[in-house]
C-alpha cells in the first residue's frame, strides 16, 4: 500500500517540470534525494503517531485528538474538496495523456473520459472491501514497480551507447532559492502518498510493529526507483532534452519495425 499509495503517474509527467528548474543533473538528483529524506521523516512520524493510535482514519484522527472534532472536521473537508480529490485528478489525467499515445480514446471521451473513468472503476473497487481494493493495489503496484524498474534495467545496461540528442529548451531560474523551491513542489507531490496508509491502521495487525516497517520500507523501495529513473531520464534524454518534453517516459520511441508493429496492434 505504501509504494503503490506513492508511485502513480507522477513519476512519468513531473521530472520534466523539476528539471525545467533546474540547470544540471546533480542537482535534479540531489533534489529527488531530499524529497526521499522528506518523506523518511514525515513516514516516521506518522509511524509514531499510527503506532500510538492505530484506529482507522489518519489525519483525521489525530487532528481530532489534539486541537477538536471542529479542526479534523475542517481537515476532512478540505481533504475531499481540494487536497486528495486534486491529486487524484492530477494522477488520472496523467495516465490518462500517456494512454492516449497508444490507443484511440474518443469512445471513452478523450483524456478526460477516461481519467474520469478510471477514477470511478478504481473507487467502485475500493466501496466493496479492503480486500478487493488490496488486490487491485498490490496487481497495479507489481505493473508500476516492474515497468519502472524495467527501464532502470534497461538504461543501465545501455548506459555506455546512449549519447542524448541535444534540444533547445527553457532556461533554468537564474535564482538558486528560486529554482530548487520550484523543483522542489512537483518532487513533494510525486513522492506523496505515504500518510495514506494510516487511513487504514485499524485494519492492520500488529501495527505497532508493522505501520513502522511498511512506511520504511516502502518509502525506501520509492526512493531508489526515483532516483533510478530519473538518472536514466537524464542519460537517455540529457537535462534540456527532460525539461522539454511533455511525456518522458514515452519521449524515445521503439526501433521501426516495433513502432509500426505495435501501432497496427492498438488499433
Amino acid at each position: 500500500m505504501v509504494v503503490g499509495g506513492i508511485i502513480g503517474s507522477g513519476i512519468f509527467f513531473t521530472p520534466a517540470e523539476v528539471a525545467l528548474a533546474l540547470p544540471e543533473g546533480p542537482w535534479i538528483l540531489g533534489v529527488w534525494a531530499l524529497g526521499g529524506v522528506v518523506a523518511l521523516s514525515g513516514a516516521l512520524t506518522y509511524a509514531e503517531l499510527g503506532a500510538m493510535n492505530p484506529e482507522a482514519g489518519g489525519a483525521y484522527v489525530y487532528i481530532r485528538d489534539a486541537f477538536g472534532p471542529l479542526a479534523a472536521f475542517l481537515c476532512g473537508w478540505m481533504t475531499l474538496l481540494a487536497v486528495s480529490t486534486g491529486a487524484l485528478a492530477a494522477v488520472a489525467v496523467g495516465f490518462a495523456g500517456y494512454a492516449g499515445r497508444f490507443f484511440d480514446l474518443a469512445p471513452v471521451g478523450g483524456e478526460l473520459g477516461l481519467a474520469a473513468l478510471t477514477i470511478v472503476i478504481l473507487a467502485s473497487v475500493n466501496y466493496l472491501g479492503i480486500r478487493p481494493g488490496a488486490a487491485v493495489q498490490n496487481s497495479l503496484t507489481a505493473v508500476k514497480i516492474f515497468a519502472l524498474g524495467g527501464l532502470v534495467v534497461v538504461g543501465s545496461i545501455r548506459w555506455a551507447s546512449v549519447v542524448p540528442t541535444p534540444v533547445s529548451a527553457p532556461e533554468p531560474h537564474s535564482s538558486a532559492w528560486t529554482a530548487l523551491a520550484a523543483a522542489f513542489v512537483p518532487v513533494l507531490f510525486t513522492i506523496g502518498g505515504w500518510q495514506q496508509l494510516n487511513m487504514v491502521a485499524g485494519e492492520i495487525r500488529e501495527p505497532q510493529r508493522n505501520i513502522p516497517r511498511a512506511l520504511g520500507g516502502g518509502i525506501g523501495i520509492v526512493v531508489a526507483i526515483y532516483l533510478g529513473v530519473n538518472a536514466v531520464y537524464l542519460r537517455v534524454l540529457g537535462r534540456d532534452g527532460l525539461a522539454a518534453s511533455s511525456a518522458v517516459a514515452a519521449q524515445k520511441t521503439w526501433p521501426p519495425c516495433c513502432s509500426t508493429a505495435w501501432a497496427n496492434w492498438a488499433r
